[in-house]
């Protein structure tokens, strides 16, 4: 009889042990939502103004020996929303009409410094002339923070 009791406790002692393992393993898994920012839809961007434009562009030109385009963009748009607690960079080929062209996907999140809106996206297109790149365009987009508005990438404004 004792054998079966000092079975038990060790059965129920190992269930209980995988439980708590596996309630931490599942507090544990990132809030996707976030993490994949790439995934968010985008409902509305606006093309930035000639003046921001031609303010990246001149940022570009300061490191055009960077040819690691990531890099690059990592660097123009460093100082953009400093502290963000997220920052995603998309970059992907492409060849139209014989033009080598680059999409970009800047995104930053979780900017500390607005209380409505909470990440910032910019969809970049530069074209390779020579060994440089231009900015063709930028579109931006944001999208707020939880119970402030839209949780999608848009120009709609937050409350």
């Amino acid at each position: 009889m004792k054998m079966n009791s000092t079975f038990s406790l060790t059965f129920f002692g190992s269930i209980l042990f995988i439980a708590v393992v596996l309630m931490l393993f599942l507090y544990s898994i990132p809030n996707y939502e976030d993490d994949n920012l790439l995934s968010i839809s985008v409902e509305s961007e606006r093309n930035i103004s000639n003046k921001e434009l031609q303010y990246y562009r001149e940022e570009l030109l300061k490191y055009n020996d960077e040819k690691n385009l990531i890099v690059l963009l990592s660097k123009v748009w460093a100082g953009t929303y400093v502290g963000a607690g997220n920052m995603t960079v998309s970059v992907k080929k492409n060849l139209i009409n014989h033009d080598i062209l680059y999409d970009a996907i800047l995104i930053f999140d979780s900017v500390p410094d607005d209380d409505s809106v909470s990440g910032y996206r910019y969809d970049i297109r530069l074209k390779e002339s020579g060994n440089n790149f231009d900015i063709v365009y930028v579109k931006e987009s944001g999208r707020c923070w939880n119970g402030r508005g839209h949780r999608f990438f848009s120009v709609e404004p937050c409350v």
